[in-house]
């Protein structure tokens, strides 16, 4: 299946066309679609058949959507939120800090403290089902009206890993930028392994690859939209 989206998907956007999923009726897709991306409009194609598609025509969100469509058929749609410190209730923020230090501190061998001061102005993204935090991750708000956002501390459950949900993840937290601080530049602090992730997620290199807590990364960049 496809989908091709009418430009990128800022937080203005509201419309989407795309290509019929055999395995899938068109009002199921257009359910899945309005809920993950929150379109007004949705706009069938006919006629354009899975072969006439190329990697280029499918951007970020369509990646994203593309892979929901074919791993979500039996299951609800899951809930990705996002809020500030102070909105958040004292189970969830327990579960998002016990994940990350799970991940990042426990399976990834670093000893570092996580839970930092950033924690108290950013904004938190994640999903959860039956209590467990599924993914997630944070955004730094930018220092003043020119400056990037930045997104971090991405992390699936290992519980969850296997289900796709990087990209919808990022796909949360890309639009949670441009709907609280504008279509401006995005900045990551990447695992220097997981490039090739985030640059289908519209992320660019640039810097070279250095050490963080024994791990190499390298600075990442997503340009502001259009």
């Amino acid at each position: 299946m496809f989908i091709l989206p009418s430009g990128h998907l800022p937080h203005t956007a509201t419309r989407m066309a795309f290509g019929v999923n055999p395995c899938m009726g068109r009002q199921r897709t257009e359910q899945l679609l309005s809920h993950y991306l929150r379109l007004k409009t949705i706009i069938r194609l006919n006629g354009i058949r899975n072969h006439d598609i190329t990697d280029a025509h499918i951007d970020f969100y369509a990646r994203c959507i593309i892979l929901l469509l074919l791993t979500d058929r039996h299951m609800t749609p899951i809930n990705w939120q996002t809020a500030a410190l102070h909105d958040l209730s004292p189970q969830t923020l327990y579960r998002l800090l016990a994940l990350r230090s799970a991940v990042f501190v426990v399976e990834q061998t670093c000893c570092y403290l996580d839970p930092d001061g950033a924690d108290l102005t950013a904004l938190h993204v994640w999903a959860e089902q039956d209590g467990e935090i599924m993914a997630c991750c944070r955004i730094l708000p930018p220092e003043n009206s020119t400056a990037p956002a930045a997104i971090g501390r991405v992390v699936i459950n290992p519980q969850f890993r296997g289900q796709k949900l990087g990209y919808p993840l990022m796909a949360t937290a890309v639009q949670a930028v441009y709907r609280h601080f504008g279509t401006r530049r995005i900045v990551i602090s990447a695992q220097a392994h997981l490039t090739a992730f985030y640059e289908k997620c519209g992320f660019t290199v640039c810097s070279d690859v250095y050490d963080e807590d024994g791990i190499p990364h390298c600075d990442m960049f997503r340009p502001a939209a259009d």
